[in-house]
């Protein structure tokens, strides 16, 4: 057939759904094919006409100019969803489009809203009634999301806030000594692209599902727990760091006593400070030692590295690790063969 609307024309495959046919006078749902685009918005007319013989066979009016697929005839949920963008309420066509089509913009949402904002109006109503989730570190409050915000439906939102909790729990399960989940392994196991996995993390910690700590994301029930055996051996690690606090036990031998992934957990959740591949410190030791050197540059103005190492009493390996650490976190500067404070 061919479609007329406005002075546009195209030819037109017709796709009737949820009938076989129409009678004349009849009305019913139908889903045009066009072979090029036009211009259409919701509302707007259209005619359809058989080019030979030519006759007009019918007319009505754009209820959804971007479907994205095509309908299959009897999906009584397709007809429904029609009904609804016929005679459904303002709010009702929202939580319908963010239900088709995912976490979408404030602004994408409402580009199409009336000039008496009656979208408006109900979409700040589904946000405040929990309808509409904000993908974002703030809860909903009295304003109206701005244009950039991520909107999704809460059916979305449960769906997915149980996926990120299955996911975790599958991976604290496997691995109870590892702090949590990379994010990117999380980000690629929901398939979610970048920014909407940064909003969906937001709201996340921010209703208490999740605590974000960077690099990884754990449930917030979620901490290392240690058995008897594997604390026994912790707790005779770590009085050899206190017995020697500027001389420590190596990485190696650190891992000799309680194993590598115990000492990833200690070094993970702040027990020890790991300044180089070999060098591990007390984290009270640690601050003691930064808050010496950087007294001391304060006062001489620079610190050589003989100079730290008869400051702590310790030798020249732990010294250089130490040293270079800093320099590497910004907190000293190198400067020939002294250290320097950098300038603030």
């Amino acid at each position: 057939v061919k479609c007329f609307s406005g002075a546009a024309e195209v030819m037109a495959r017709v796709r009737r759904l949820g009938q076989d046919a129409l009678a004349p006078g009849d009305t019913g749902w139908a889903q045009l094919v066009l072979q090029a685009p036009l211009p259409l918005v919701r509302g707007d007319r259209f005619i359809i006409r058989i080019p030979s013989p030519p006759a007009t066979v019918g007319g009505g009016f754009v209820v959804d100019p971007h479907p994205g697929r095509t309908h299959r005839r009897s999906r009584p949920e397709v007809i429904a969803r029609l009904e609804t963008l016929v005679s459904g309420t303002a709010a009702e066509l929202l939580q319908q489009a963010l239900e088709r089509n995912g976490p979408t913009s404030a602004g994408s949402l409402l580009s199409n809203a009336s000039p008496e904002g009656e979208e408006r109006d109900a979409l700040m109503h589904l946000v405040q009634a929990g309808e509409v989730i904000l993908l974002q570190a703030s809860a909903e409050g009295a304003e109206m999301p701005k244009d950039k915000a991520l909107l999704a439906a809460r059916s979305w939102w449960s769906a997915v806030a149980r996926q990120i909790e299955d996911k975790l729990s599958a991976h604290h399960e496997a691995h109870p000594l590892q702090t949590g989940l990379s994010r990117e392994a999380l980000r690629s196991g929901l398939r979610l692209d970048s920014r909407i996995f940064a909003g969906v993390i937001a709201r996340a910690a921010l209703d208490g599902l999740v605590v974000d700590e960077g690099a990884t994301l754990r449930l917030s029930s979620h901490s290392v727990r240690l058995t008897t055996a594997q604390q026994q051996a912790v707790d005779g690690l770590l009085a050899g760091f206190t017995a020697k606090p500027y001389l420590t036990p190596s990485v190696k031998q650190s891992v000799a006593a309680v194993g590598e992934e115990v000492l990833a957990a200690l070094v993970a959740r702040g027990d020890l400070v790991q300044v180089s591949p070999e060098v591990l410190f007390l984290p009270n030791t640690y601050d003691a030692m930064v808050a010496r050197i950087c007294e001391t540059i304060t006062k001489e103005g620079s610190i050589t590295l003989a100079q730290t190492r008869d400051l702590l009493a310790t030798s020249r390996k732990y010294a250089q690790a130490l040293l270079e650490h800093l320099d590497s976190q910004g907190i000293t500067k190198r400067k020939g063969d002294v250290r320097v404070l950098p300038p603030s």
